[in-house]
C-alpha cells in the first residue's frame, strides 16, 4: 500500500502528462504549475517517508497492508499475481531507465498504470464493502497524517495548495487523474 518506489514511479508518470495545446493558458503557466505540483508532491512523499519511519505509524501501515491484500485477494484470486507483477515492472523499469531503453521504459510505465488502475479498483470495492478495513485505513490516513504534521508544521498548507494546483492541472488537461 505504502510502497515508496511505487510511489515515486507514479511521480515519474507525472512528468510523462503531455500538455494540451487547446486551451488558453500559455505553455509556460501550465509549466509552472506542474512544477509547482510536482515539488509539494516531492516534499510530502520525502514527509510521508519519514513518517513512515516512526515504528509505529510503520507497523499501522504494514499491518493495513496486509489486511487489505487478503481481503482483496479473497475477492479476487488473480490480485496476488497482479501485485507480484507491479514489483517485477519497478524493477525492470529501473534497468531500462539505467540503460536509457526508453521504449522499454514507457511500455513498463503502461502496464504499471494500467495493474494499478486495475488494483484500485479492487481496494475502492473492498473500502466500500467492509467497514472494519475503511476504518483502519482512515486510522492510518489520521496516524500517517498528524505524524508528518509533527515533522513539518506546514503540511496541512501543503496538502491544500496540492489540491489546488491538481483541480488547476485536471482544468488545464481536460480533467485528467493524476
Amino acid at each position: 500500500m505504502f510502497n515508496l518506489k511505487a510511489v515515486k514511479f507514479l511521480f515519474v508518470l507525472l512528468l510523462t502528462i503531455p500538455l494540451s495545446a487547446q486551451d488558453t493558458t500559455s505553455q509556460e503557466e501550465r509549466e509552472k504549475i506542474i512544477e509547482e505540483y510536482k515539488q509539494i508532491s516531492s516534499r510530502l512523499m520525502e514527509l510521508q517517508k519519514q513518517a513512515l519511519s516512526d515504528l509505529n505509524v510503520s507497523k499501522q501501515a504494514e499491518n493495513f497492508s496486509q489486511n487489505l491484500e487478503k481481503a482483496m485477494v479473497r475477492e479476487d484470486s488473480t490480485v496476488l499475481n497482479k501485485i507480484n507483477r507491479r514489483e517485477e515492472i519497478i524493477s525492470k523499469f529501473e534497468e531500462a531507465d539505467k540503460t536509457g531503453n526508453q521504449t522499454e521504459a514507457y511500455n513498463l510505465q503502461q502496464e504499471f498504470q494500467e495493474i494499478t488502475e486495475e488494483l484500485m479498483v479492487h481496494q475502492k470495492n473492498i473500502l466500500e464493502s467492509d467497514e472494519e478495513l475503511r476504518k483502519e485505513g482512515e486510522a492510518l490516513e489520521d496516524s500517517l497524517y498528524e505524524k508528518m504534521k509533527d515533522i513539518d508544521p506546514e503540511v496541512p498548507k501543503l496538502v491544500a495548495r496540492l489540491e489546488t494546483l491538481n483541480n488547476q492541472i485536471q482544468n488545464l488537461e481536460g480533467d485528467k487523474k493524476l
